[in-house]
């Protein structure tokens, strides 16, 4: 009984101590919640910039991809077995370099029977020269007949052909004989390679294909609104994300002269040299082209700048209240973002403390130290 009752004042004794815990956990709430509400009240310290004008170059900033300046297929001329490879994919190659050879006994054989065969047809033609040259004389002396000239004349003629033909079948074994050995039409990187030793070959078969880096195309879409802004061979100055510090020259080599009948729009090549390799084909790049018009441009700093692609927004500062504004930007120069629109010159912008901001926060403008 006695044990009992010591259990029901435990009981007791904690569920008072829970309320009173209780009770405090609430006032504490309720004291945070005030203090919350005073400090969302209080006017935050920041720095703010004016929204300047410049007169500046227009810049017309285009995206597009590289691609090679020349592109080749090396291919077998003959049908044959693959002997040797000696290149393999990313090698780069220069023009003339061997490849890939077949096997050759067969052509070379075929090289000695066309030699064989030429001089056997020049033994005949001497003979039949010599034989008709002694008949001439004699025909034109009134010795020999007509039709003995004509016979020994014909015979001539044929050995003559003959040894033609004998000739022009040496070139053709010896350019089969060639073809043996397949050799790079070009400078440039393998960049695939489908051939195997042993195999055999059919003319025309697609081996190997090689690129030419030395220099690369940046290939773009120009809006018509543009076109008469660009010209041949000027220059243009081209980014490439891999290399976010360098800054790469290029000049305007073609323009379409039709549009793309979707998209209304002219394709256009930038050549640039590739002294270094670094330009691959597939590369996704940017560039500015200027176009020499100028126009008055409103510039902010880029710290003032809030947002992602696409919802760029900025504070702007108006009797001690910030206001959250959409932009729509432009180049970033250095140090300062070009506004397109959203903003008027004048007025003044955050540059502080962006990150604890919220639209129609109460704020005490300071100076810079």
């Amino acid at each position: 009984m006695m044990k009992i009752k010591k259990k029901v004042i435990v009981l007791i004794v904690i569920a008072i101590i829970g309320g009173y815990g209780y009770s405090q956990k609430e006032s504490l709430f309720i004291g945070n919640a005030e203090n919350e509400e005073k400090i969302s009240h209080k006017a935050i310290n920041i720095q703010g910039e004016k929204v300047r004008e410049k007169k500046i170059e227009e810049v017309i900033h285009l995206t597009g991809s590289m691609e090679e300046n020349e592109k080749a297929f090396v291919s077998s001329k003959i049908g044959g077995k693959v002997h040797s490879i000696h290149a393999k994919d990313g090698d780069f190659v220069k023009k003339g370099q061997l490849l890939l050879g077949l096997e050759s006994q067969d052509y070379q054989n075929k090289m000695e029977l066309a030699k064989a065969t030429v001089e056997k047809a020049k033994a005949n033609f001497e003979s039949s020269k010599i034989n008709y040259e002694r008949v001439k004389t004699l025909y034109d002396e009134g010795v020999a007949s007509k039709s003995e000239y004509d016979k020994v004349n014909t015979l001539y003629l044929v050995a003559k052909a003959d040894l033609s033909s004998a000739e022009t079948s040496v070139l053709i074994a010896k350019e089969a004989l060639d073809n043996t050995s397949i050799c790079s039409p070009i400078n440039g990187f393998i960049t695939k390679k489908d051939v195997a030793i042993g195999q055999v070959l059919s003319p025309g078969m697609q081996l190997m294909e090689i690129r030419d880096l030395s220099s690369v195309y940046m290939t773009l879409d120009i809006k018509q609104s543009n076109l008469s802004k660009i010209k041949l061979n000027q220059e243009v100055k081209i980014m490439v994300d891999t290399y976010k510090d360098k800054v790469f020259k290029g000049y305007i080599k073609e323009i379409a002269p039709l549009a793309n009948e979707s998209s209304r729009t002219f394709k256009t090549k930038i050549l640039i040299k590739n002294k270094d390799f670094l330009l691959k084909p597939g590369m996704f790049a940017s560039c500015n082209i200027q176009t020499g018009i100028e126009k008055n441009v409103l510039y902010i700093p880029v710290t003032s700048l809030l947002g992602k692609e696409g919802a760029y927004y900025t504070y702007i500062i108006d009797k001690n209240v910030v206001k959250r504004v959409p932009v729509k930007i432009g180049e970033i120069i250095n140090d300062t973002v070009a506004i397109e629109s959203g903003l008027k010159k004048d007025e003044v912008v955050a540059v502080t403390n962006l990150n604890q901001l919220k639209d129609k926060d109460p704020v005490k403008l300071v100076a810079k130290k």
